[in-house]
């Protein structure tokens, strides 16, 4: 009998006044007759389970009001396989089909979730962790596709799954196939490796202030919690929030060249309503699949590319006035860094400090005062860069004694956006955030 741990995880998450019964991988449960006539006709021998043995007893009508929304995956001995709610893709269930169709032929899979964050050149993967095969049946592996081999590439011998480190930072979906010999009966599972030459966000620390990353986190703040996790044991969730409320975090970094950042995340949240939003200097990148940010979600991951200059990454979630659905927050987890990026120190977190910088008004129109302090006498620069990370003016570069200081700064002759003010001295650096409105 395989290990219990994925079934006994479904198990506890079944709502008998939701879950719509899948079993055998063919019908629906509450349509006895139509489940025989798909067993006919699709040539099922397999035993399938009846209403009496699951322990059902309700009446044909109240399986059309209560059982919509989930759809539950049964196997060979009533064996819960998996679970699936209604906004599945139509290759999410055909592959759920295929892995309740491979436990009556002995296999099982034992984990769903597979990201790997590769620290060698070379990582072998005993698949023995991921499935289990009864005495006397067999199984093949074929890795049948790799989205990025620039990041990983990998190959598959009988039951080892070796990954070789590539030369650029970023992540790949490899997607394994489990066949059953002589049978047409084949499923995929996708295993995510995430190939960090530079700098990456695992959360597996005691509090935010631990980690290398000057993050924002606002008057909302985000929270560290081993509740569920991408790769390790914790990730980050966003902060408790009521209705018309939002809860922020983000980090600034200046980027060399032509890079990418990719992360994990979940939601348990009121579909359509309450979402998660991905910023990439003030702009909504997720605008077009919003959905996926929203509703109950298990953890995606995803890669933004992103073009040199100053880039302020931000992940807020937002809710609005009608009530909340599930745990009301979203996560996120295995953050991967562009390489080429250097992380910028924003000014207005809570870290101690030994310069300072900001700007008033802000947002301005044309003019704005920017103020800065140092602590001990330094030869310093000023400058204001755009979005791009294009120079815009040197305001000051030279020998700067020690104390409060200030500039004006003039916009008349540029558009309305976003500038940075960047403050550099021998040892520091600070970045401040300006916004022209015209």
């Amino acid at each position: 009998m395989p290990e219990a741990s994925t079934f006994e995880k479904a198990y506890k998450n079944i709502d008998l006044n939701t879950d719509i019964y899948l079993v055998g991988a063919s019908t629906n449960l509450n349509l006895i007759p139509d489940l025989k006539y798909t067993q006919e006709i699709n040539f099922i021998s397999y035993n399938m389970a009846t209403e009496i043995e699951l322990g059902h007893y309700q009446k044909y009508f109240e399986f059309e009001t209560d059982y919509y929304s989930n759809f539950l995956f049964i196997g060979k001995n009533n064996k819960i396989i998996g679970k699936l709610g209604n906004a599945a893709t139509q290759e999410e269930m055909e592959n759920m089909f295929n892995l309740t169709l491979s436990s009556f032929e002995g296999i099982y899979q034992r984990e769903s979730i597979n990201n790997i964050i590769l620290q060698d050149d070379v990582t072998l993967i005993d698949l023995n962790d991921y499935f289990y095969v009864e005495d006397g049946k067999n199984i093949n592996f074929e890795i049948i596709s790799n989205s990025n081999q620039l990041a990983v590439s990998g190959s598959s011998n009988n039951w080892e799954l070796e990954l070789l480190k590539g030369d650029y930072t970023g992540n790949s979906k490899l997607t394994l196939q489990i066949k059953v010999p002589d049978k047409e009966i084949a499923y995929t599972m996708d295993f995510y490796v995430f190939n960090s030459n530079g700098e990456n966000e695992d959360f597996e620390y005691d509090k935010l202030t631990e980690s290398t990353i000057s993050w924002e986190n606002d008057r909302e703040p985000w929270l560290l919690t081993n509740e569920t996790s991408f790769t390790g044991d914790q990730s980050i969730r966003s902060g408790y929030i009521v209705d018309h409320l939002s809860s922020s975090l983000s980090l600034t970094m200046n980027v060399a060249e032509r890079d990418y950042i990719s992360f994990a995340y979940k939601t348990s949240s009121e579909q359509d309503n309450d979402f998660l939003g991905f910023y990439i200097n003030d702009v909504l990148m997720n605008y077009q699949d919003l959905p996926l940010w929203s509703g109950l979600n298990d953890w995606r991951s995803v890669t933004y590319n992103l073009r040199p200059g100053i880039q302020t990454f931000t992940w807020t979630y937002s809710k609005n006035d009608f009530g909340s659905i599930g745990d009301d927050c979203v996560w996120m987890d295995a953050l991967v860094l562009p390489a080429s990026g250097i992380e910028m120190d924003i000014e207005n977190n809570e870290l101690p400090s030994s310069i300072a910088l900001s700007n008033y008004p802000n947002p301005f129109n044309p003019t704005t005062t920017i103020n800065f302090s140092l602590n001990k006498s330094s030869i310093m620069e000023l400058n204001i860069y755009d979005m791009t990370g294009s120079l815009v003016d040197k305001l000051h570069n030279g020998f700067t004694n020690a104390g409060k200081h200030s500039y004006e700064f003039n916009g008349n002759n540029l558009s309305s956006g976003i500038y940075y003010a960047v403050l550099k001295t021998e040892e520091q650096q600070k970045i401040s955030k300006m916004i022209l409105v015209k």
